[in-house]
């Protein structure tokens, strides 16, 4: 399947659209993983509100949150960012807020592929592994 079929992107600027598809291919790959179908869109604060409410019985809003139906060695997915939120968390951090949006996507994409953040040590692991990520957008993407 060709890969603009696979990955569809609606709503977010996260730079040029091939490159960012580009990436997300070689996150999967790096990761071990082949990609079967990626949804990723973007939802205002009340929507992503209303969408962490119904499935995580959270009544707050959030940055992303990952709807993963992957089976072993296939990713297929569907991630939901709030860049309200994102772009207020990066303001905070300091960092660029398109970095922090392509972040989060990497996040919910290492959430698909067996990463998790429950504890501090996954965390840490999380955090790393987002870093590795950014890394590998900078270098496939500057170029």
């Amino acid at each position: 399947m060709e890969m603009s079929k696979r990955i569809l992107i609606e709503g977010l600027k996260l730079g040029d659209q091939d490159c960012v598809r580009r990436w997300i291919e070689e996150l999967v790959r790096m990761n071990g993983r082949e990609l079967r179908r990626l949804f990723i869109k973007a939802l205002e604060n009340k929507e992503m509100m209303e969408l962490n409410r119904l499935h995580l019985d959270h009544h707050y809003s959030t940055d992303v949150i990952t709807f993963d139906y992957s089976e072993k060695g296939f990713v297929l997915a569907e991630i939901f960012v709030c860049p309200e939120v994102a772009l207020d968390n990066a303001k905070e951090q300091g960092v660029d807020g398109m970095q922090e949006l392509r972040r989060l996507i990497a996040h919910g994409l290492l959430h698909c592929m067996g990463w998790n953040d429950k504890d501090p040590e996954q965390q840490k692991s999380m955090r790393e592994a987002e870093e590795e990520a950014l890394r590998a957008y900078e270098a496939i993407c500057s170029t």
